[in-house]
């Protein structure tokens, strides 16, 4: 019984794990908040660090913050710019505001942006304006994200389409908190349902048009075109953005064989997810009504055995 058990409790991790994408990409973690104590660069004087291949402008009292951002972005340097077969790019220059409103003043980005980038710059709130462990991640994401875009501009060539420019970041980064990740689920489903899933064509706004679509789908996109023709696709694409010369498929029937991916994961593979969990859990149930059964029955033997011996 212990073993049906145990084989019932396998197949529930197989369901729930089924329909998770991991990282394609291992991005190396930051240090734990606070943590850092060896410097790293040179302090050019009290708000600006310099290191190898970054220039970090921070606030009165950010060193700690400069230090965390830096060391964070120094560590996957060469991993980043591997990725685009690229080695050496000018300095980056970094700037570190210390709240919210700061960066809102400085920079005009959509409601809730916590990070920016522009040729040669990214711009991001200090991962210390609110005392979380979870921002401070988040922040940490954000800027790795921010950064791909700074080498996605010096790789580019012409200007670069909404669907690659924010989908090739967020995949490699993995930036997206859990309620972005409900977000973009919920977005995909009622497209597929209301059959309103853009097309590439939808997806290819100039790079200052904002649209959540870039991101819920543009994503999805790239981890598609990583899974069917590999990475190094991706990276053809962002110095030939035609998919015909590029992926040897037309856009239409790029977008129809995607809409069949998509369908597939967030319509029947949820729904299969679903009816193996909800078998499993019937399983469990009717098992542990014959333990309960036979605990009982057990139970009622051995009173009525010690009723007779006490006669």
């Amino acid at each position: 019984m212990r073993k049906i058990v145990v084989i019932i409790l396998f197949f529930i991790s197989i369901s729930l794990t089924a329909c998770v994408q991991r990282p394609f990409f291992d991005i190396q973690p930051a240090a734990p908040r606070g943590s850092v104590s060896e410097s790293l660069g040179t302090l050019i004087d009290d708000t600006v660090l310099k290191t190898d291949n970054f220039i970090v402008y921070f606030y009165e009292g950010g060193y700690l913050a400069a230090q965390s951002v830096v060391r964070h972005l120094e560590n996957n340097f060469k991993f980043l710019m591997s990725l685009f077969n690229r080695y050496t790019i000018p300095q980056t220059r970094v700037l570190i505001h210390p709240t919210q409103d700061e960066f809102d003043r400085m920079h005009h980005e959509f409601p809730g942006a916590r990070g920016t980038a522009g040729r040669g710059r990214v711009s991001i709130i200090s991962p210390f304006a609110y005392d979380s462990d979870h921002f401070y991640d988040w922040i940490m994401r954000i800027v790795i994200n921010e950064f791909i875009h700074v080498i996605q501009m010096r790789h580019q060539i012409g200007w670069m389409r909404r669907y690659l420019f924010e989908g090739t970041a967020l995949f490699i980064s993995g930036y997206s908190s859990l309620e972005m990740q409900r977000e973009s689920r919920d977005f995909v489903v009622s497209g597929l349902r209301a059959n309103d899933i853009p097309n590439y064509y939808m997806l290819t706004g100039l790079v200052d048009e904002f649209s959540s679509s870039e991101y819920f789908f543009g994503k999805r996109m790239i981890r598609y075109i990583v899974d069917n023709w590999g990475w190094a696709y991706v990276v053809a694409l962002h110095h030939d953005q035609n998919f015909q010369r590029v992926l040897d498929i037309s856009n239409e029937e790029f977008h129809a064989q995607w809409i069949q991916h998509l369908t597939w994961r967030y319509i029947y593979l949820v729904s299969i997810r679903i009816v193996i969990i909800s078998t499993v859990i019937l399983i469990l149930l009717i098992v542990l009504f014959f333990l309960l059964q036979r605990y009982f029955k057990r139970f009622t033997y051995l009173n009525n055995d010690y009723q007779v011996k006490n006669l």
